[in-house]
């Protein structure tokens, strides 16, 4: 690993160091210790990897919304089951109705009662969710609640928490295969450009600090979880992923090809102090992975219109 990345080598020894530790086995091994695919080898031990075509950005974005799904369902049930509580999951369907108009914040709304309702019981929650499209291309909401033992959730048309159409709520054996199979169908080539500009396509609530932290790291990028271990923690801040025990961080070693749509390998850099680095009056350089991270954040523009937005931050920034 040294050939690839030999500045972490060096600094193994010291405090700063970003740690190239494997995550313990006994921390979420249902998520993370699994056995790898005969013949598959670490990223950070192979040749220069060839460009990475990457697919149309719809496609990307609807990928992201099913790992993220998928991983934030088994930290909620692992983490439950860990500590011996007792519980049970409920799905509430959320439809509209044909003469309502969707609008961002109608979720939120309803989640915000939900939560309400259970802080002034005392109660500790659980959810996530997930916004689907119906075969006429109008989005409905598939929210997942884990509830303790005993406790029954009021029904949403009665209690007014969704005036936008009908609710349908039933138990639910397997959350996370309930949720990974919704999360499956918006992967869907039918349902790119149909998704209404500026909608969140999933959301997920009631996680204490720590199990942010977990969810972020199997989030994380492959490369990131071979360099950075579950037990040092680690969070995205800029272009830089950072060890939180150490406070280093690492840009990616992809860099965006705008011409042939692709991810190039350009190797890994030193790594950077983050408490050096925040402190720098230095304008921070904006390199190619850097645009192409504010190209996704105009995802809801036309496309060229994108273009010329990350083309004008680069030329205001004074670094061509």
């Amino acid at each position: 690993m040294g050939q690839f990345y030999p500045e972490l080598g060096n600094h193994s020894n010291s405090s700063c160091a970003v740690s190239l530790a494997s995550s313990p086995k006994k921390v979420y091994p249902r998520l993370k210790d699994a056995p790898c695919a005969s013949g598959l080898v670490s990223i950070l031990t192979s040749d220069t990897p060839p460009p990475i075509q990457l697919p149309s950005s719809g496609y990307l974005r609807l990928k992201r919304l099913q790992k993220t799904v998928r991983v934030s369902a088994q930290v909620i049930q692992e983490n439950l089951q860990d500590n011996k509580v007792r519980f049970k999951t409920a799905m509430v369907t959320l439809t509209y109705r044909d003469d309502v108009h969707w609008t961002a914040r109608q979720v939120t709304s309803y989640i915000k009662c939900v939560m309400s309702w259970a802080r002034r019981r005392g109660l500790s929650i659980h959810y996530v969710w997930v916004l689907e499209l119906t075969k006429k291309g109008r989005p409905h909401y598939h929210v997942m609640w884990w509830l303790p033992k005993g406790v029954s959730m009021p029904k949403a048309d009665k209690q007014g928490w969704w005036p936008h159409g009908s609710t349908k709520s039933e138990w639910a054996r397997s959350p996370v295969g309930y949720l990974c199979k919704y999360a499956s169908k918006g992967v869907d080539p039918a349902s790119f450009g149909k998704i209404p500009p500026r909608a969140r396509l999933h959301g997920n609530g009631g996680f204490t600090a720590p199990l942010r932290l977990v969810k972020a790291w199997h989030c994380a990028p492959a490369w990131v979880r071979e360099l950075i271990s579950l037990s040092d923690k680690v969070a995205k801040k800029g272009r830089y992923w950072v060890n939180l025990r150490s406070n280093m961080g690492i840009s990616s070693p992809y860099a965006y090809d705008w011409c042939g749509n692709t991810l190039r390998w350009i190797g890994f850099s030193d790594p950077v102090d983050m408490s050096v680095l925040l402190k720098s009056p230095a304008t921070k350089k904006i390199v190619p992975y850097d645009v192409y991270e504010l190209f996704e954040r105009y995802d809801s523009l036309d496309p060229f219109d994108c273009i010329d937005k990350s083309m004008l931050q680069v030329f205001h920034s004074g670094n061509l």
